[in-house]
């Protein structure tokens, strides 16, 4: 069943959640709290013991954390003004959908929270929306609507997917180590090719930059292009980037005057500033999850504390309203705040994994949006970040903070607008199937199942001081210890391999679905070929639009889209009859039409070009 039919369906009141596997376990969800839990709640805040007042000096209220009189503030909101079932009435005006999905092998399946929002706009693409940490799904909640019907008629509109990590939200959390950064990335694939899109874009921030950075890496037959506002980056070495290198190191010793630039080298030292003020959450996330967690499931108003601080430092001058703070708190208190701070372990945990995310190279258009006071401002980008990825559009803002959707939602909309425009119109969406069955052959079609697991990586001792990266959840210092290179990580090999088959169905390929399915289908990248050059622009000080030299990116292709039947019967590949020298009358339109559906089902089971990364799974 197609994306839109099957939405219709499980939207619709006839709808029985669990009644049908053939969509996949896809079921509506509707948020509702116990009544007993939020008594409790309110329990616990009557009963908060506050700390002792102490006096800081103006200007320097938040220097040690989250002020008193903020606490005290939200408190009298929750018992007096808050409520709950408001809020969560709100939030159930956006579809929501949960559906069980497994991490990997000795793991068991979660229950993975989305929001589902599909555009009545016929030129409409799947985008997958990823937060980060101290987020949750309710910091796109604004964008959400802009992106899936836009003004103007032919501005680019989109469907938007927007799941919860796991064990952020409504989602599981996962009951054993093992489930990080990479499996969230799997999982996330898997959800999308669920819902029938076989490709897709990507946009995230946080740790859903990590995680869209590994879907590109791992799964770049899916992904056509992601988008990032908190960009990191290993810095450029001797070895590998001289020229960048050496830049970097006279900027560092001349102030600017050579090398790098004077806002650039400020950049740095405002990351090293960082360093020294406010990574005390990170140390105690990343090595101590269950101590913190004690304090913060018992306590609302430890949790609330922790996160207040966050929502004031990493946003730029942004004014809070009581009731939005209060609702992004309860989707931490609900499911308890363990499974969330376990993202930090477990990026030490798979280290490879998460060196990967900052070093690791792949072909996938990338675009940035750079914010004032993003924790990590990287003011050169298209400098350091073509070290890794083709950079397809920049711009950089004279304002807004962490978390970009929140706090600026229309700019942030308009950049992912302005950058994949173009690529959707290198790679236009597939066409509608022919009405007429006669269109098409009616022989059984091949079905290509496959499934790969990567082993969970050993814990090695992992030295972040000395790796240099330039993001705020590593706690690395650029200026405070010296620069090393980093040692060879997994790369993207020259040319792909294709997947292993296994037993498992594909995700989107149901054994119990018995008509035919039709889902898009794109054909992989095709070397020797460029998409159009791409504008560069920027906002300058001034909040003026300017526009920078057009660049074109060689080896990074535009794809063709395509749309084909899959018949789940024979599973025995059948492939067209080649035409004799000899024969009179020959069919070429009908040949060519056979040739064209052999050539996207092997697209569809994933059999094109690839790039993977050593030792990871190419489709997992």
């Amino acid at each position: 069943m197609d994306p839109r039919a099957q939405f219709q369906r499980m939207t619709s009141s006839a709808y029985k959640p669990g009644g049908d596997e053939g969509y996949g376990g896809i079921e509506p969800y509707r948020i509702h709290v116990p009544t007993k839990y939020l008594e409790l709640t309110t329990q616990k805040f009557d009963l908060a013991r506050l700390p002792a007042d102490f006096e800081l000096p103006e200007g320097q209220e938040w220097s040690e954390g989250t002020p008193k009189n903020i606490i005290e503030d939200l408190i009298d909101h929750w018992q007096e003004n808050y409520s709950w079932r408001k809020e969560e009435n709100k939030l159930n005006q956006f579809p929501h959908f949960r559906t069980k999905i497994s991490p990997g092998e000795g793991h068991d399946e979660l229950r993975i929270h989305f929001i589902w929002k599909r555009s009545t706009r016929a030129n409409a693409q799947p985008i997958l929306l990823c937060h980060g940490w101290p987020g949750s799904f309710y910091e796109f909640i604004k964008v959400i609507d802009l992106l899936a019907e836009p003004e103007g008629e032919d501005t680019q509109a989109f469907h938007v997917v927007v799941p919860s990590l796991p064990g952020y939200g409504f989602s599981d959390a996962p009951k054993k180590p093992g489930v990080g950064l990479r499996q969230y990335a799997a999982m996330f694939n898997k959800l999308m090719n669920k819902l029938g899109y076989t490709r897709y874009y990507a946009q995230g921030g946080d740790w859903g930059y990590s995680v869209v950075r590994l879907l590109a890496l791992h799964h770049s037959d899916s992904v056509a292009g992601i988008h990032v506002n908190n960009f990191i980056v290993f810095p450029p070495t001797l070895m590998k980037h001289p020229l960048k290198f050496l830049s970097m190191m006279a900027g560092m010793i001349t102030g600017g005057a050579i090398g790098l630039n004077k806002q650039e080298v400020q950049t740095l030292k405002d990351i090293d500033k960082f360093y020294k003020e406010q990574v005390g959450y990170l140390m105690i996330q990343r090595t101590k999850p269950a101590t913190l967690s004690y304090g913060l499931t018992d306590s609302p108003v430890g949790l609330l504390g922790w996160i207040r601080e966050k929502l004031h430092d990493w946003t730029d001058d942004y004014e809070w309203d009581n009731n939005d703070v209060l609702t992004w708190f309860m989707l931490y208190w609900l499911p308890g705040p363990h499974g969330t701070v376990r993202t930090y372990k477990e990026s030490v945990l798979q280290e490879n994994d998460f060196k990967d995310v900052l070093s690791a190279k792949c072909s996938v258009p990338l675009g940035l949006s750079v914010f004032k006071r993003e924790l990590t401002p990287l003011l050169l980008p298209t400098s350091w970040a073509n070290m890794i990825q083709p950079v397809k559009f920049v711009r950089s803002h004279p304002e807004g903070g962490h978390f970009a959707a929140w706090e600026k939602p229309e700019l942030l909309v308009k950049d992912l607008q302005d950058f994949l425009t173009p690529i959707i119109a290198a790679n236009p969406p597939p066409q509608p199937a022919p009405e007429t069955p006669a269109a098409r052959p009616e022989r059984p079609r091949p079905v290509t199942t496959f499934s790969s697991q990567s082993a969970v990586p050993t814990l090695n001792n992992l030295n972040l001081r000395n790796s240099f990266p330039l993001h705020a959840h590593l706690g690395v210092s650029p200026l405070a210890t010296p620069i090393r290179q980093p040692s060879e990580y997994h790369e993207l090999a020259a040319a792909g391999t294709p997947p292993p088959k296994s037993a498992q169905p594909h995700t989107n390929l149901s054994p119990n679905l018995v008509p035919p399915v039709t889902v898009p289908v794109t054909q992989p990248f095709q070397s020797g070929a460029n998409p159009p050059p791409i504008q560069h622009s920027y906002s300058n000080v001034s909040g003026e639009s300017s526009q920078a030299a057009t660049l074109a990116r060689p080896g990074v292709t535009s794809e063709g889209t395509s749309e084909t039947t899959l018949l789940p019967t024979s599973p025995q590949s059948q492939s067209p009859s080649p035409t004799h020298p000899g024969q009179q009358s020959v069919d070429h339109k009908k040949l060519e039409q056979e040739m064209a559906n052999v050539s996207s089902l092997a697209a569809a089971a994933g059999l094109g070009e690839s790039r993977p990364v050593d030792g990871a799974d190419k489709n997992q």
